[in-house]
């Protein structure tokens, strides 16, 4: 009894004070410091590929860091994706149209959703064309390959501009890194296989966690996954830009096997349209930081060469970023290697470039897109 009549007191106390720490937390990272808010990601069973889901939260604020500095603004449009505008009335246009396709870097949460590559380029080509974007964090190669299929279907574009950066050729084999929701491939010594993607299912427990600002805060702005590796000591990997350079060492011949591969398929769905393959700087190089970039400088010839090979206009992004680092401007943010508005224009003025000098905008293939009808399973092969 003696025992009792302390507990009970001070849980009655402890648990009322921490409901209110906890509920002061979720204010103060709603308002004071706003945790970073990111889109909810969902699979589209019929078209066989990752997306963001435009039922759900549609527009919010990114921000980085513990005092959450870094802000930018994103917004899902009616087809799922990252962009100022919404595609469906592009499918009614009689104006040529530039699909551009990548990861994270066309994704762009880290910039507001008009200073992306995407919305630059629609204002250079105001007028004259319209551009569309398709882009999801984490997406390797052979994504790109299942997205170029499905523009074609879907949006049945005029040209179709796909960025890659260095992580993208590992990340598509599934031996290196299983991704749900995602095409990877299989090879074994010069023959490259499609795999079946295996179906997302977004956890129900994670979505109703991320509706807590106090969660997102501790997740994504102070990180605190990575604590426990520091407990342990553990060795973090080496990385060169964002690879890891025993991943990619380990199944080089994997990549050059698949690569090529990649870039036959994407020249065979892009069909008689417009197809420009660009590649994105080393930074280590361009700053000249030299932290290991070296070990990768294979890279970037394997993928321009393989392009070319199979028939893609190709872009090599590194002289463009290095004359803007020579003129005083980063083409990253200084938090992390994803292009800094000033990056994203640069970009986007080298994509007008490119796609002017390949003959764009030329009168559209078809000359009213709605006539298009998708396949009945919605993209992919």
């Amino acid at each position: 009894m003696g025992i009792r009549r302390v507990i009970v007191p001070l849980v009655g106390i402890t648990v009322p004070t921490l409901l209110l720490c906890l509920g002061l937390a979720e204010v103060a990272f709603r308002t004071l410091v706003p945790a970073s808010e990111v889109p909810y990601i969902m699979y589209d069973p019929q078209a066989r590929l990752l997306r963001f889901d435009p039922q759900a939260k549609k527009e919010g604020t990114f921000t980085v860091g513990k005092a959450a500095r870094h802000r930018s603004h994103w917004r899902v449009n009616d087809d799922g994706w990252i962009s100022e505008i919404d595609y469906r009335p592009l499918r009614r246009s009689d104006r040529p149209l530039v699909a551009i396709i990548g990861d994270s870097f066309i994704e762009a949460l880290q910039v507001d959703v008009d200073q992306s590559v995407s919305s630059v380029l629609r204002r250079r080509l105001a007028g004259e064309a319209d551009v569309l974007s398709m882009g999801v964090s984490g997406a390797p190669l052979s994504q790109y390959l299942h997205l170029v299929r499905y523009a074609v279907q879907e949006y049945d574009p005029d040209a179709i501009v796909v960025n890659v950066v260095q992580n993208d050729l590992s990340e598509s084999l599934r031996s290196v890194d299983s991704k749900k929701g995602t095409l990877q491939l299989e090879v074994e010594g010069d023959r490259v296989r499609e795999l079946p993607i295996l179906p997302y299912r977004p956890s129900a427990r994670a979505r109703l966690l991320r509706r807590s600002a106090l969660v997102r805060y501790l997740w994504i702005n102070a990180k605190i996954q990575t604590i426990g590796r520091r407990w342990r000591r553990a060795k973090p990997p080496v990385y060169a830009g964002n690879v890891v350079v025993s991943r990619v060492s380990k199944y080089r011949s994997q990549c050059e096997a698949a690569t090529p591969y990649l870039m036959r398929e994407m020249r065979q769905a892009a069909g008689d349209r417009i197809l420009i393959v660009a590649m994105n700087a080393m930074r280590d190089d361009v700053y000249g930081t030299q932290t290991g970039d070296s070990l990768i400088a294979w890279i970037p010839p394997l993928v321009l060469c393989s392009a070319e090979d199979a028939g893609a206009t190709t872009l090599d992004l590194d002289p463009v970023f290095r004359e803007l680092f020579r003129d005083g401007a980063r083409y990253t943010l200084t938090y992390d290697g994803h292009w800094s508005p000033a990056g994203h224009r640069a970009a986007a003025a080298a994509f007008e470039t490119t796609l002017r000098s390949a003959g764009f905008p030329h009168p559209p293939v078809r000359s009213v897109r709605s006539t298009v009808d998708p396949p009945p399973d919605g993209g992919g092969h």
